[in-house]
């Protein structure tokens, strides 16, 4: 079976019944809930998952649900269901990323398709999420000079311009860039680049932070798609 696990929220047993149901036609695993809150306090962000949620429901609302997600940094689709839904209702949901809105009563094969197309959308947010925070954490490792290196190399300088900006020749350029290579645990210039485009998010990132910079944290692991 696989290790994702498909959450289904709603108040209408007949519904999470059928949730189930296609989870395990599915070989995944199901765990039903009658409350968002439970939900929110019990899932398991370590593994890939998606939510199938009915949209209006008493304490709190499959809105608030998603929201509650994004807030918590958690790369986890959603999938809404609801028997009726205005067009500003749907337009919020689908901009905070939610990867359908199905119509109550769905057809099996619609909650299928979109049940696929979560759980692939969540391995790739999670791999790229875990990607992120071992990059983070080798970035912290580095020194002020590695730092600043690794910084001029994501400004697609050269290294002759690099070795006149640090005041250097060309080959102390290579060193550092030999042993940023090494403690970033790259083989490539190209990938030296994408992770110097990391440090310059984090950095932007707590700038902004400082500066009281309101909801920097939702989108702090670029969980989009």
């Amino acid at each position: 079976m696989d290790e994702a696990i498909v959450y289904a929220i709603d108040d209408d047993p007949a519904t999470l019944d059928a949730v189930a149901k296609i989870a395990r036609s599915l070989h995944l695993r199901c765990r039903p809930y009658t409350s968002g809150l439970d939900f929110l306090e019990q899932y398991d962000r370590s593994l890939p998952g998606c939510v199938v949620t009915e949209l209006r429901m008493m304490a709190i609302s499959g809105l608030q649900i998603q929201r509650r997600l994004l807030l918590e940094g958690t790369p986890m689709p959603v999938v809404f269901l609801a028997s009726q839904a205005d067009v500003a209702t749907v337009v919020s949901a689908m901009r905070d990323g939610a990867v359908h809105f199905l119509q109550k009563p769905f057809r099996e094969q619609e909650l299928w398709d979109a049940i696929q197309e979560a759980i692939q959308i969540s391995k790739e947010r999670l791999e790229r999420q875990q990607w992120l925070e071992a990059t983070a954490k080798r970035i912290a490792s580095l020194t002020p000079k590695e730092r600043q290196v690794l910084e001029l190399i994501g400004q697609d300088m050269a290294k002759r311009a690099i070795a006149s900006e640090l005041g250097v020749c060309t080959r102390t350029v290579e060193m550092h860039r030999a042993k940023l290579m090494g403690k970033l645990q790259v083989e490539t210039v190209s990938a030296l680049k994408r992770i110097a485009e990391v440090a310059a998010s984090q950095s932007a990132l707590l700038d902004s932070d400082r500066l009281g910079g309101g909801d920097g944290d939702i989108h702090r692991f670029g969980v989009g798609r």
